[in-house]
């Protein structure tokens, strides 16, 4: 009896040990065997999901940054190209402006022999003297420019140097503290005494017919009326005023007498009016300069008071700034008229925007120093 209880100790010892160890087989092979399904859903594509990420929406460009020299879009070379009223010679004898300085229009630049040189707006050069009962598209120009001054209120026609014009010359030249020019020279002492002789004309063959017509309503006879048979002429001279047969026995009608006279009258007063229209005021070549543009500045004057007036005399700057830039090969390629352009002064501390007005040809130039290959460079505006 005692000798079987451990032999049935070690069997039961083999039996738990055989049993752990099929145990564990167990598991162990469950981990390796699978069902259809649990393949099958192994095997399938994975859920989907969101994946998020930060975008800027925004233009790609190429950016070109470059120096360039800004200067207005146009020079104007202004001298005098004759003397001016009262002088035979011009001479500098004032300056009202300096190099850098800002002009506007209507401002004095300069005086030539004591004459002032006025900048007007204005497209068309002052190639000649406007003088009264000129036309011409100048004229135009000049009516516009006294209008914008606000010298001229309209009154003559279009491009036709009338009384009206005239008027805003001699106002634009008070304004400025000078004597208007006229067609008689300094005083109008030319263009005095021919308009006092026309004045005379019309006065005498008033008188004509105003004694003619005293004679009619007091029943003269028509040779009482032979002494008023003369006038003066626009130029002084006696002229016969009363027709045929007037200065001898006086056979003509009053009547007849009396419409000669009135004729006479007439072409009196015509001949005044016509010399009254081209006399007075004007603007002479060599007191006005227009620019095209403003607000202008004064980019060179060398001359000092005294000196003869020699060409050029002054030089302006006028119209928009453009600033002109020089590219190399690649550069020039990435630009086109009409792209914007951001322009920055470090100088001043100012900042503008622009476009790129145009773009020149690309130019080959030999290199200066040693061993240069020479390069291609183009030239942009904006």
């Amino acid at each position: 009896m005692n000798a079987a209880a451990p032999r049935r100790q070690r069997v039961l010892l083999w039996v738990a040990l055989a049993a752990a160890v099929v145990s564990t087989g167990g598991l162990v092979a469950s981990t390796f065997v699978k069902s259809p399904a649990q393949q099958a859903a192994e095997a399938a594509a994975p859920p989907a999901s969101v994946l998020t990420a930060p975008v800027d929406d925004r233009v790609l460009a190429n950016t070109v940054v470059t120096r360039g020299t800004v200067a207005a879009s146009a020079q104007y070379e202004i001298t005098p190209t004759s003397a001016t009223q009262g002088s035979s010679t011009p001479v500098l004898t004032a300056v009202r402006t300096k190099v850098g300085g800002r002009v506007e229009p209507g401002s004095v630049l300069l005086e030539v022999s004591g004459r002032p040189l006025i900048v007007l707006p204005g497209a068309v050069p002052a190639y000649r003297d406007l003088k009264p009962n000129d036309d011409g598209n100048d004229v135009a120009q000049l009516q516009n420019a006294l209008k914008q001054l606000g010298h001229y209120h309209g009154g003559d026609p279009a491009g036709h140097f009338g009384p009206a014009t005239k008027a805003a010359v001699t106002a634009l030249y008070q304004h400025l503290g000078y004597d208007a020019p006229t067609t008689g020279g300094p005083g109008d002492d030319g263009d005095r005494s021919a308009l006092q002789s026309a004045q005379d004309a019309v006065d005498n063959a008033q008188r004509a017919v105003n004694d003619m017509q005293r004679q009619i309503a007091g029943g003269g006879s028509s040779a009482s009326s032979q002494s008023s048979a003369k006038q003066n002429g626009p130029s002084g001279s006696g002229t016969p005023s009363a027709g045929p047969g007037s200065g001898g026995s006086g056979s003509e009608p009053l009547q007849v007498q009396l419409q000669y006279l009135e004729k006479a009258l007439q072409q009196a007063k015509q001949a005044r009016a016509d010399l009254t229209a081209r006399t007075g005021p004007m603007l002479p070549a060599a007191e006005a300069a227009f620019l095209p543009g403003f607000p202008a500045q004064v980019v060179a004057f060398s001359a000092k008071v005294g000196d003869p007036v020699k060409a050029p005399l002054i030089t302006l700057a006028s119209g928009q700034l453009a600033v002109t830039a020089q590219l190399t090969t690649d550069q020039g390629g990435l630009l086109k008229p009409g792209m914007k352009v951001q322009i920055a002064s470090e100088t001043l501390g100012l900042q503008a925007t622009g476009v790129v007005g145009t773009v020149g040809q690309v130019t080959t130039s030999g290199g200066s120093n040693p061993g240069s290959s020479g390069g291609s460079d183009g030239s942009s505006s904006a």
